[in-house]
């Protein structure tokens, strides 16, 4: 829900192309404009000056008065963003509105996202997690990693041996799997995300 000293913004939800017409950033609400651009997975705000946005690329706009937008680049060329150059803003569709606030940060500083987006990172190899999984130190939340398939030979020494001793030199195919590790107890096990996961808005990448 966007905050009430918000609604300022409700307009441009759907789309910022109608504000712009004179192929310079428009006046926003409040003075708003497009401040500190941010890539969308996590790049890091050094590489900002040299980074190229693409189609499917998000930044943050916001005002002085808290108030933030996450847009996404729709644009149909790269655009070199570095301090001090405007972004013409109907190259962007708004995603999503709220107050500073409102919305927690990430442990490493980045902006939280969505689960979907979540998932992109964790298939290109990234650790990703939820700020709410603090589990004992803060320092040390539980992750996420995927775990990529393999074969094995099972023994008989091994807990899937003592188990199944009928499966006990055989070959078994374990499928990709998505594991949850807690690194502050040590303990792992396979994830299945529930509704709140699903719905949630605070994941992050976990280094």
């Amino acid at each position: 829900m966007v905050p009430a000293d918000c609604d300022a913004y409700m307009p441009y939800l759907d789309s910022f192309r109608e504000m712009a017409s004179t192929g310079q950033i428009p006046a926003l609400p409040n003075g708003t404009f497009i401040s500190e651009p941010l890539p969308a997975f996590g790049m890091p705000k050094a590489t900002l000056h040299a980074h190229h946005l693409t189609p499917g690329e998000a930044v943050l706009i916001g005002d002085d008065e808290g108030c933030r937008a996450d847009a996404v680049y729709e644009g149909d060329k790269e655009v070199t963003h570095s301090s001090g150059v405007p972004i013409h803003l109907s190259m962007f569709r708004l995603r999503r509105i709220y107050h500073i606030d409102d919305i927690p940060t990430a442990p490493n500083g980045e902006t939280p996202m969505r689960y979907d987006e979540a998932l992109t990172h964790l298939h290109n190899g990234a650790r990703v997690a939820r700020r709410t999984w603090l589990h004992g130190a803060p320092a040390e939340p539980a992750w996420l990693v995927l775990v990529p398939g393999s074969t094995i030979t099972v023994e008989a020494d091994r807990p899937i041996g003592k188990a199944a001793p009928e499966l006990v030199g055989r070959k078994l195919t374990y499928e990709p799997h998505v594991d949850l590790v807690n690194p502050h107890t040590g303990r792992v096990r396979v994830y299945h995300p529930t509704p709140e996961d699903r719905a949630a808005d605070d994941w992050h990448i976990s280094y």
